[in-house]
């Protein structure tokens, strides 16, 4: 499904293959001050049975070459849950995203910051409300095969 807001996307994304599921976030902000300068936001998590991976790619200015790319993979075995915290005020929304071993263990800890609070913030928050249950029905299926 798509949002739009001028250059404001959000675009959610669950994708089952038969031996792993996807589960995307895509998020695209325009700049206030900037028209051309639009930051782009990709976290995808992809779960098989051995593991679940992690990746997320911020490119301050979507036309870029520039970006970061943070990639985690925890065996499926060691995985518990993930656990967002989303705090959002008139002007921004941040997502502190943990993700927990079976010993509560911290194993990945990340934080998303969105620059504008709108329409957007409540498909936001559904995907990451979402999350961690559908992690473990995705792992879930995946284990019996």
């Amino acid at each position: 499904m798509n949002t739009h807001t001028n250059q404001d996307i959000i675009l959610t994304n669950i994708e089952s293959i038969s031996d792993r599921t996807n589960f995307n976030l895509y998020l695209q902000e325009s700049n206030d001050f900037d028209p051309n300068l639009i930051k782009c936001t990709m976290l995808e998590f992809i779960i098989t049975k051995d593991s679940v991976k992690i990746y997320i790619k911020h490119t301050p200015n979507c036309d870029s070459d520039i970006y970061t790319i943070k990639e985690y993979m925890i065996p499926s075995l060691a995985f518990h849950y993930v656990f967002p915290t989303i705090h959002e005020n008139n002007e921004e929304i941040s997502v502190q995203m943990q993700c927990f071993g079976i010993h509560g263990e911290l194993l990945v800890a990340e934080k998303l910051f969105i620059h504008k609070n709108n329409q957007l913030s409540s498909k936001l928050r559904t995907f990451f409300e979402t999350l961690n249950s559908n992690i473990h029905n995705a792992l879930h299926a995946l284990k019996k095969d």
